[in-house]
């Protein structure tokens, strides 16, 4: 999990997620490459975007402290990673997402889905292909 936008501000908060989860893409392109070349099979992996508020911080006891993000914005982008594999499309992310990086970004509107957990469904996008 990553936050962008915390504990700093960050006004391209969801370009810098969506550039983060196309070089995450890329990596994972390249290294499929060198296991390919080895006889080694390939792995696959998903990135679910949500705008919102969340509550970022140490969260724990004096046992266990860890730095994290909680909320209803962070279930959105974790369903919409388990998504990924439904959907086929390795990066997924929801309508505040879209508004922030449609003028950059070339998006693919997927509809509404139903998330668990969720009693409205939420409308998903895609990256079709990054402006230039």
């Amino acid at each position: 999990m990553v936050e962008f936008g915390a504990p700093l501000a960050d006004d391209e908060q969801e370009l810098h997620a969506l550039r983060a989860a196309l070089d995450m893409q890329s990596a994972l392109e390249e290294l499929n490459r060198k296991w390919q070349a080895e006889g080694k099979p390939a792995a696959r992996m998903g990135v679910g975007i949500n705008t919102g508020p969340a509550v970022v911080g140490n969260i724990g006891s004096a046992k266990q402290m860890q730095y994290t993000a909680v909320g209803d914005t962070v279930n959105v982008a974790s369903r919409l990673q388990a998504a990924t594999k439904i959907l086929q499309h390795p990066i997924l992310f929801g309508e505040a997402t879209y508004q922030a990086v449609k003028d950059v970004f070339r998006c693919l509107a997927l509809g509404e889905i139903a998330l668990p957990g969720r009693q409205e469904p939420i409308r998903v996008y895609t990256l079709e292909t990054p402006a230039t």
